[in-house]
């Protein structure tokens, strides 16, 4: 069954919930092969043939979700352009308002699912029981299965409030699915930014992020990869994931990440920083250009981010300084109007003349 995860709770024991499915049976399709079949790929090297499975918390989602893709399939794949900004790579694709919201709602569905964040919950309720000295046994199913929910709701409300979404197409190579996705969304509250990197079939990914600031048109744009461009997408994946790896028929180049067996953590990746704001048309600073690293880890994202964040510290106390200076020089103007408002308001005297 496509998309069964492998969940350890206390003392390493395996959860009841360990097949839970996740995966829905709409989407898992266009990962089949001629058989009908999706090759898993284990992080010790060995393959498997899988069918299908579904969850039917997210029927809604697994329902609407297959056929949008479907559609997003057969737009037209132009040639990738190795040497063009990706605003001048990317077109515009017309989604209305409810096929935005079907894609927003199907990503949520995705990333709250997958065994990466379920992970996640699994440990977080563990260290809440283990803090409060009580053992977990029913209770904690049904605080994850409340989270669960909860996140869900959360993640697609901010997915559907703003942002832009990239459908990122392959011309001949193929992207790879894996237990969990880059991702900035916890879904504990609605975030105001966010972004996170989806692939949906093996040629067809989805970049969805909102930046503090963006123009807003178009909100969905698709842009063709080159088969480098690719590799950095499948290696991210492999970052993501933890015990395997799908695809379909171009089997993926494993990367050290992969085979560390863990739910490695990464939010800022050179190459995507330099996609998402080429595609707001928000610049990136000049040092950071020629960064895109294929060899790009967890490790060098820590220097990365430091100097990233540095950098926008560095404008953020610009503009804090220039606030000062114009509130002091509105203060200094308020302060020269009162004054002429006072001298004018105040009686005139009348002029003594010297006696005689």
């Amino acid at each position: 069954m496509v998309g069964r995860a492998r969940t350890v709770g206390f003392d390493g024991k395996p959860l009841k919930s360990e097949l839970h499915h996740w995966w829905p049976k709409g989407l898992s399709k266009f990962w089949a092969d001629e058989q009908g079949l999706v090759t898993r790929l284990s992080w010790d090297g060995k393959e498997l043939k899988w069918a299908t499975a579904v969850e039917p918390i997210f029927d809604d989602a697994d329902n609407t979700l297959p056929l949008l893709v479907e559609q997003l399939q057969g737009l037209p794949i132009a040639p990738p352009d190795e040497v063009g900004s990706y605003i001048g790579r990317a077109s515009a694709v017309d989604l209305d308002d409810g096929q935005r919201a079907i894609l927003a709602e199907g990503i949520a569905s995705l990333l709250i699912r997958c065994p990466n964040h379920r992970d996640m919950l699994h440990r977080s309720t563990e260290s809440f029981f283990g803090r409060s000295g009580d053992e977990m046994h029913k209770p904690d199913q049904i605080l994850i299965a409340g989270n669960i929910h909860h996140h869900y709701r959360q993640v697609v409300a901010t997915l559907q409030a703003g942002g832009k979404f990239v459908l990122f197409r392959t011309a001949s190579s193929e992207f790879i699915m894996g237990e969990g996705y880059y991702t900035t969304l916890n879904g504990a509250f609605q975030q105001s930014t966010h972004r996170c990197l989806v692939p949906l079939t093996p040629t067809l990914a989805v970049l969805a992020f909102r930046p503090l600031s963006y123009t807003v048109e178009p909100r969905v744009s698709t842009v063709t990869l080159t088969d480098e461009e690719v590799d950095i997408v499948n290696e991210v994946t492999q970052i993501c994931t933890c015990d395997y790896l799908f695809y379909r028929s171009l089997p993926p180049k494993v990367t050290a990440e992969f085979t560390q067996r863990e739910f490695l953590k990464i939010r800022i990746h050179p190459w995507l920083e330099e996609v998402m704001h080429s595609i707001a048309a928000d610049p990136l600073p000049s040092r950071f250009h020629g960064a895109m690293l294929r060899d790009f880890t967890p490790e060098r994202e820590r220097v990365f981010r430091s100097e990233f964040f540095s950098d926008r510290k560095g404008r953020t106390r610009r503009l804090i300084a220039l606030s000062f200076l114009l509130a002091a020089f509105a203060v200094l103007i308020s302060i020269a109007f009162t004054g002429g408002l006072f001298a004018m308001a105040m009686p005139k005297q009348p002029a003594h003349g010297s006696g005689s």
